[in-house]
């Protein structure tokens, strides 16, 4: 019994702890969310995907301040009812692990992000997908995928000085309804014009999705060369990691290289790269916040009763 109640005291401490020291974090993080997109909309205009950080920022606002406002009402309750006492219990549960969840989750897709797109595949490729984004109305590519390009580019450089060994580029990505070319003609023309032989141009212009881009590309790779071809990709540098298991998931064994991006567009990319991550696994982030959940409470009603 004196073992169990240092147990549950030990663990409810620690739980208790994490979840305190994490709401300066939690802030601090809301709102850089709200200063990055306030700039992002002033200088890239209004979207929806542009108010995405300004969402979070609240959200996580919200349940950090609104959590701690409900828990201490409830909790300074707690002699006159012990239902309001529990009632206090699920509610510091439930604002501080769903946070701390997400925010544990942030910051490992962001440390993630931030090696992989440093990562330079070893100069023995075959080919480099160069993954497609919006184009301008004139058919030139924009900023973002004029980065792309430039970073396959580079790594085709790179090689033929180290090793003698030239590439084919593989631009991908289809026709949107308001494109007046496909997104990997664009990066074709591109390519040309640096001086790219249009022999060493393998165009995939059909996906319209980046698992699209990855399965159809391999297709065409397998039909030109075969399936023992080493293979890299380029991207912009936050899509990288979501990139890469899109490409394993589809069958491919590629290693990406990330292009640079402004700041506070780069906020803004990575918050829509997480929520596309975790609803890629949705189920399992799920059990895992039920569980945590479950957890804490049953921790929290085992102290009141050995107490």
């Amino acid at each position: 019994y004196y073992t169990l109640s240092i147990l549950v005291t030990v663990l409810e401490m620690i739980f208790t702890l994490y979840a305190v020291l994490s709401v300066p974090i939690l802030l601090v993080l809301a709102m850089f969310l709200l200063v990055s997109n306030i700039i992002l909309i002033r200088r890239e205009g209004k979207s929806l995907t542009n108010t995405l950080g300004i969402l979070l920022g609240f959200g996580l606002l919200s349940m950090t301040v609104g959590g701690l406002f409900v828990s201490y009402t409830l909790g300074a309750s707690y002699r006159h009812s012990m239902l309001l006492f529990h009632l206090s219990k699920i509610f510091d549960v439930f604002f501080f692990s769903v946070p701390v969840y997400l925010e544990c989750l942030m910051a490992s897709t962001l440390f993630c992000t931030l090696r992989v797109q440093r990562f330079v595949p070893k100069f023995d490729k075959d080919y480099v997908i160069i993954l497609g984004c919006a184009i301008r109305q004139d058919g030139t590519v924009t900023p973002l995928l004029k980065g792309r390009a430039d970073r396959a580019l580079w790594f085709a450089k790179k090689q033929k000085e180290a090793t003698g060994k030239e590439l084919i580029f593989v631009p991908s990505g289809g026709k949107g309804d308001d494109e007046v070319i496909s997104e990997a003609q664009a990066i074709k023309n591109y390519l040309l014009e640096n001086g790219v032989d249009e022999a060493h141009i393998l165009m995939e212009d059909k996906s319209t999705t980046t698992r699209e881009n990855m399965e159809f590309s391999r297709r065409l790779i397998e039909e030109h060369a075969g399936s023992d071809a080493h293979v890299s990709f380029s991207t912009t540098g936050y899509h990288v990691f979501r990139s890469g298991n899109i490409a394993r998931s589809a069958g491919l064994r590629a290693s990406g290289m990330g292009s640079r991006t402004r700041w506070y567009f780069y906020v803004n990319a990575l918050i829509r790269e997480f929520a596309a991550n975790l609803a890629a696994e949705k189920t399992r982030h799920l059990v895992n916040m039920i569980a945590l959940m479950i957890y804490a409470i049953l921790i929290s009603w085992a102290g009141t009763y050995i107490y």
